[in-house]
């Protein structure tokens, strides 16, 4: 069994049990053993064979238990102003909302009454709030990638922009099909909706991961002059910041 198949297998099965500690297990010892480029390669051959979205969530959930200590050095050996070390730290407060946007949408309804109305009304806001992350990205797109590109990484940036583009329809998705059942008193597009919100924290999860532990160590390494940085911050500045990183 190559490693393709092997992921194939422990996703499998973390999404027909989702509590088999076997196959948690075996998701973070694969991940210890295998390269996060090489991994990167692996995820995106499975998705585009339509890997399900819930196997994909669990595994990234071992993402992070695998790689915390590692993102936490890499954080570490950077300024706290550093144009990598803000992007790391909204990083934080993205997983924080994408945390609470499961909560939301792993009931099988929105409830009823006022219970209904608080679901849908948090949904809303909490899609706006991920639309409004759009700083973020435009910092990654317009300075981090072109510099790393030029440099000639090209592979890594062209996988995160087409990702940025599947997300921004999904957070959209979120903001908007909350506020349409908002507005009516019909529940038939709350699996719709829940099915948006799941595949956004599956993605952009591991989009986070992938960023955290591949691209943003590579661009720290490949880019080494300070005045390069200097002027890219400058730029990174005129753009803007998530709120309570400015």
């Amino acid at each position: 069994m190559d490693k393709t198949q092997q992921l194939a297998s422990i996703l499998d099965r973390l999404t027909n049990d989702s509590t088999s500690e076997e196959a948690k297990r075996e998701a973070r010892e694969f991940l210890k053993h295998t390269e996060p480029q090489e991994l990167a390669s692996i995820e995106a051959e499975l998705a585009a064979g339509g890997a399900a979205h819930e196997g994909m969530r669990h595994l990234c959930s071992a993402h992070m238990q695998v790689s915390g200590a590692e993102r936490k050095a890499f954080r570490d050996s950077l300024e706290d102003r550093h144009m990598v070390a803000i992007l790391m730290d909204e990083h934080l407060t993205i997983l924080s909302n994408l945390d609470r946007l499961e909560g939301l949408v792993m009931p099988a309804d929105p409830g009823s009454g006022d219970e209904r109305t608080s679901t849908l009304e948090a949904l809303n806001k909490l899609g706006q709030t991920l639309v409004d992350a759009e700083p973020h990205h435009a910092r990654e797109e317009e300075v981090l990638f072109p510099a790393v590109e030029e440099r000639g990484m090209a592979g890594p940036p062209a996988v995160m922009r087409a990702e940025h583009v599947e997300f921004r329809q999904l957070k959209k998705g979120v903001r908007d099909i909350a506020a349409e059942m908002l507005e009516s008193s019909s529940d038939d597009r709350w699996r719709e909706l829940a099915r948006t919100g799941k595949h956004l924290v599956a993605l952009l999860r591991d989009h986070i991961f992938k960023e955290d532990n591949i691209l943003y160590p590579m661009a720290v390494q490949i880019l080494t002059d300070d005045n390069q940085w200097r002027e890219m911050t400058t730029r990174a500045d005129a753009i803007g910041y998530l709120p309570g990183h400015e």
